[in-house]
């Protein structure tokens, strides 16, 4: 009988952690870079665009949510943008190494709402486009909400468009 990986070899728990993160399912399909939103006025305020992913658990259960997995998936983040951001602008012709120029900055917190605690991180690509994950787990899945606009304007994680199917994703909000 194999032990509980989560319970016993510290390594274990990090080969999950990285196989949850690496997972099948892929937040956004990219950060959707092209000439009309790049090139948008930022005092343009863009539509929020939303996406709902689930995975399996690979055995993690919400006690696993600690900071550390908080700053493995701010980082997978960071990079999955870029290499999606690179592949997009391949796509279109122009130069992939773009992406590796543009400035990508990230905040990552773990939030506790009616009791479920959830990890919220926010990207602002290049000061152009702004992104909000947020991911927790439900029953024996990990959930991920993505949240994009492709305008310098925040996004609401608990109201709006976000904040609907962070709802109807994980049964929370704040009044």
């Amino acid at each position: 009988m194999n032990p509980d990986p989560l319970r016993g070899d510290p390594s274990a728990v990090a080969i999950a952690q990285v196989r949850l993160m690496f997972g099948k399912a892929v937040l956004l399909a990219g950060v959707l870079i092209s000439e009309s939103a790049y090139g948008q006025s930022r005092s343009e305020i863009a539509p929020v665009i939303t996406i709902a992913a689930i995975q399996d658990s690979e055995g993690l259960t919400e006690a696993d949510l600690t900071p550390m997995l908080l700053k493995r998936l701010e980082a997978w983040s960071v990079d999955a943008s870029r290499r999606k951001m690179s592949q997009s602008f391949a796509r279109s012709g122009q130069d992939p190494n773009l992406a590796y120029r543009l400035r990508i900055d990230s905040q990552a917190v773990l939030n506790v709402v009616a009791g479920k605690k959830l990890a919220i991180i926010r990207l602002t690509v290049d000061n152009s486009i702004r992104e909000v994950s947020v991911m927790g787990f439900k029953d024996a899945a990990f959930y991920r909400v993505g949240c994009l606009r492709a305008s310098n304007h925040d996004i609401r994680v608990f109201s709006g468009e976000c904040g609907k199917i962070v709802r109807d994703t994980f049964g929370v909000s704040i009044p």
